[in-house]
């Protein structure tokens, strides 16, 4: 096969698959050389180099006004080969003038991330027949050569601005000029396919028309058209599939001057005069901005736009000056190499992009640029435990905010003594991330890596805990578990924790450990306490106000998380039809045969029976009118601590569709719909956010109708939504809060079981009986719930006793729920409703302070309240104890302020300490057992001496 040499050239620089692989990259610029214009890219004989093929022989070029089928394979500089098997020619023409506007519009089979054309103008020598070839690329040639991208116009269509390359071509009507378009979908959607091009949609979106590229004459303003042919595989008209053979690294040089490209490329050089710091181009003669952490730049670990309520980006990106910084947080400096390299196991967080981006948690799949770090290993929890740090907080899971304290419920928790063994045996939370801790009740995965077995081989965990003279057996022998060998060659197995396991050891809980494929594992320290909460769910497509029609496919992208337990998934779609999930991210499709406002929802179950659902609506058209009625709040099932309810609707809408077609429907005037309510207790409403006063708690309904008319049509559709009123912030009367400091009464007052008798005597209302409500190891006395292990709680009077940020998030003493400054909490004060009360560390004061949050339940104005704690010594069994309260919205009153309790004040209250005396007897048996330990322990380090000699020998 003969190709012409410059015609090839310029067939290689049309091409742009800037996403399509990731061994390397094309790019554009304004040299006509191949090298210049393919970087990155060796075609050479070697590698089986550059092909070009197509139903043509000789000088004989495709016929661009049939069908016709091509390839082009290139390779890169390692020898993987790329086949690029779909490419567009625009037919030449001397006919057309300078367009105001020229756009192209093709369609998709999927979703297109990324979706670009890329196309060059250029003169043609020697200009022949489209029936054999269309001349050859001015060697002077130094047109246009430039990639446009895509927007999308829903449901996989998708239009591009191309006026630039079109006019390059028409400005030149004295010669015969033309330009060849590239158009590849750049992104691989699950791993093994990608999204390709089927056909060209003409100007209408329609999906019916083979191509059009449309135009406005400057003069006249008339729409004519000029058509696209488009190539095929070489498949007998299969639909072409992108092949690859990606390498094992990604380059990159996005957002970077200099430096080195993550692979071990460079991303260029900087010019005389100028250093390249953090992959930038610095000027020397500008002294280097300070480092953001004391450590250096290597101690970065990424970037905040502020200190809360922040976009994220990178730590070589250069827009935001707050740091997250290693040294800062672990107290000590990292000192190992190539910190921000991904490990496998480092991984904080993900980012929707290098800057300016929303966030989220490490275990969802929806964002791709990941922030490692170092030795880190980090963990999603509600609070940091003991041998954890906060690194850093999110809104939600993903399309998150961020925050440098703790003030969000996604809390990015980090240890550095959870890395990998080099054994590559460890333990791990489901979420595949290495830990050293879990609680009684957990579910936790036993991971060895690269076991050297072939796929199926069955492995046999057994799990001891370590001690000083036998270790415990756990699960061992007939009760070790087992599992087989994944197709990485990995084992993976799965320990529940049991009371029955803890009880074969002797109270100690601190080092379990498993051993398989004779060595141990890392050890895992168990807390006796049982903690679980809800599984996490997300939903993340179909988008807000996406329409469909009727039997067309509804695509439902979705994530969900539980770090300690497995867990069941379940989606029903809204019109009757369910189905099960099995993987916790992934993607499911529905079509809906009648039109409407279809409420779907994805429920997950955890292996002890807590369970979350996530609600989406979804909006069927049909032709005409179309109204969509949307309460975004209250969530529906949501569980509720007040009686005034603030209800949402403002999200609903109509459209007008003039056929039964998502492109023929036009928004109607959101001004010109009514909304009415009726409530569960036959009250009525009006507007799209009214506000609501229930006189009791329990289940709750809010009947919505949307209506429209007009002079030529009118409609309306209701809704309705289910909620709960919990009394007694969750609680029903009669109930004791799971940490018995909690009792709600019949009057749905919420009292704390420490004040009285009367609160913790239970439903029946006598004390020492077995509904009595007091934590765990107390008991209830007149005088309230005394003894036990919570005895020191009771001589703490508000967050700031706490010391230290672990203690102040745990609030094990539930000082943000009860201790001085919570007078206002879930309340309703001066129209405002007081809630989110809760004790949060202050970075800046280094203390721990009390939180919460209002809403004007009219205007909706919201502010938050800080109030930090200092008392004076206990003198004569009192103590002053004086806050300072920081408001964040300065308009609010100062007597609003007062009735909210966010002003300075100080008060006098009552303090003494508590003190335990032992008699003789008990204070010699102390004595005696405290000494036994010492002599065993002097024994038994000398016996670990004298083995450890005779190994070495």
């Amino acid at each position: 096969m003969k190709i012409r040499g410059k015609f090839l050239g310029f067939i290689l620089a049309l091409i742009s698959i800037t996403s399509l692989v990731s061994a390397a990259t094309i790019t554009f610029d304004s040299s006509n050389s191949i090298a210049a214009w393919i970087d990155g890219f060796a075609f050479s004989n070697s590698c089986g180099a550059f092909s070009y093929n197509g139903n043509h022989g000789g000088d004989t070029y495709p016929n661009p006004e049939s069908s016709f089928a091509t390839n082009i394979l290139v390779s890169d500089g390692s020898c993987n080969v790329y086949r690029i098997p779909h490419w567009t020619l625009m037919k030449v023409t001397s006919s057309l003038t300078t367009a105001s506007k020229a756009e192209l519009y093709v369609s998709t089979t999927k979703q297109a991330d990324n979706l670009k054309v890329c196309g060059a103008a250029a003169s043609w020598v020697n200009p022949v027949s489209w029936n054999t070839r269309p001349g050859k690329v001015s060697t002077q040639s130094t047109n246009l050569k430039k990639c446009f991208s895509f927007t999308s116009l829903g449901n996989n269509r998708y239009k591009a601005d191309i006026t630039e390359l079109y006019n390059q071509w028409a400005d030149n009507p004295s010669e015969n000029y033309g330009f060849f378009i590239f158009i590849s979908s750049l992104v691989p959607l699950d791993g093994s396919d990608y999204t390709y091009i089927t056909a060209s949609a003409d100007a209408a979106h329609d999906g019916t028309g083979v191509g059009w590229i449309t135009h406005q004459n400057y003069e006249d303003h008339l729409d004519s058209y000029t058509k696209v042919y488009t190539g095929y595989a070489a498949d007998s008209g299969k639909r072409p599939v992108i092949e690859t053979t990606p390498s094992s690294c990604t380059p990159s040089c996005s957002g970077k001057e200099c430096g080195d490209d993550g692979c071990g490329g460079s991303c260029g050089t900087c010019n005389i005069g100028y250093t390249c710091q953090s992959n930038q181009c610095v000027d020397e003669s500008i002294p280097p901005a300070p480092s953001l952490c004391a450590g250096g730049d290597s101690q970065l670990i990424m970037k905040l736009s502020s200190t809360t309520n922040a976009h994220g980006e990178i730590y070589s990106s250069t827009n935001y000056n707050i740091g997250i910084c290693y040294d800062a947080i672990f107290g000590s400096v990292y000192t190992g190499a190539n910190p921000h390299t991904c490990s496998g196991t480092n991984l904080v967080l993900k980012l929707s992009s290098t800057t300016n981006a929303h966030a989220e948690i490490p275990s969802l799949t929806n964002y791709n640029t990941n922030v490692c770090y170092g030795n880190l290993v980090c963990t999603l929890r509600d609070s940091c435990q003991s041998g954890e740090t906060l690194v850093a907080s999110l809104s939600s899971n993903t399309n998150a905010h961020l925050s440098s304290t703790s003030s969000y419920p996604a809390k990015i928790c980090c240890s550095t003594s959870g890395t990998t063994p080099p054994s590559g045996r460890f333990w791990a939370n489901m979420a595949g991330t290495s830990i050293t801790s879990a609680d009684l009740g957990d579910t936790v995965k036993m991971i060895w890596l690269n076991t050297g077995l072939s796929q199926g081989t069955s492995v046999s965990f057994e799990i001891y805990e370590d001690d000083i003279l036998i270790d415990d057996a756990i699960r061992t022998g007939a009760s070790a578990i087992t599992s087989a060998v994944n197709s990485n060659g990995d084992a993976i197995a799965y320990w529940t924790i049991t009371q029955a396991d803890l009880a074969k050891t002797s109270s100690d809980y601190s080092s379990f450990y498993f051993k398989v494929g004779n060595q141990n594992s890392n050890n895992l320290e168990v807390q006796e306490t049982t903690r679980n909460s809800p599984p996490q769910v997300q939903i993340t497509s179909p988008s807000p106000n996406q329409l469909f029609k009727k039997n067309s496919p509804v695509q439902f992208n979705y994530s969900v998380y539980d770090e300690d337990d497995s867990v069941t998934i379940n989606i029903a779609f809204g019109d009757g039809q369910t189905q099960a999930l099995t993987n916790l991210n992934g993607t499911v499709q529905h079509s809906y045969p009648t039109s409407g406002i279809k409420t779907a929802s994805i429920t997950a179950t955890d292996s002890r029976g807590l369970s979350a659902t996530k609600y989406i609506d979804v909006f069927i058209i049909k032709q005409y009118l179309n109204i969509f009625p949307v309460i975004s709040d209250p969530d529906e099932n949501e569980q509720l601590a007040s009686k005034t309810v603030s209800f949402d609707a403002s999200d609903s809408f109509a459209v007008y569709c003039s056929l039964e077609e998502v492109n023929t429907c036009t928004l109607i005037n959101p001004s010109s719909l009514t909304f009415s309510w009726i409530f569960s207790d036959s009250t009525t409403a009006t507007g799209n956010q009214p506000t609501k006063t229930f006189s009791s708690s329990g289940k709750k309904t809010a009947n919505l109708t949307v209506k429209f008319t007009n002079s030529s049509v009118s409609g309306q559709i209701s809704k309705v939504r289910t909620f709960l009123i919990g009394g007694c912030n969750g609680l029903s009367p009669g109930e004791c809060s799971i940490n018995g400091k909690s009792y709600c009464n019949d009057a749905e007052e919420l009292l704390d079981t420490s004040n009285s008798g009367e609160a913790c005597a239970g439903y029946d209302g006598e004390i020492g009986t077995d509904d009595d409500c007091c934590p765990a190891g107390s008991s209830c006395t007149e005088d309230g719930c005394t003894g036990g292990d919570d005895e020191e709680c009771f001589y703490l009077s508000n967050c700031g006793s706490y010391l230290n940020e672990d203690d102040c998030e745990a609030d094990i003493c539930n000082l943000g729920e009860f201790g001085i400054g919570t007078d206002v909490c879930n309340s309703l004060l001066t129209g405002y409703y007081v809630s989110g009360c809760a004790c949060s560390w202050n970075d800046n004061e280094e203390s721990c302070a009390l939180s919460y949050s209002a809403q004007h339940q009219t205007t909706h104005t919201t502010f938050s309240c800080d109030k930090t704690f200092e008392e004076t010594p206990c003198v004569n069994a009192q103590k002053t104890v004086t806050w300072t309260a920081i408001s964040s919205d300065p308009l609010i009153s100062e007597d609003d302020l007062k009735i909210l309790g966010c002003v300075n004040e100080e008060e006098i209250y009552p303090c003494g300490e508590y003190s335990l005396t032992l008699d003789f007897t008990s204070s010699l048996s102390i004595l005696a057992f405290i000494s036994l330990i010492i002599i065993f322990y002097i024994f038994k380090h000398k016996q670990q001496k004298i083995t450890t000699r005779k190994v070495i020998k």
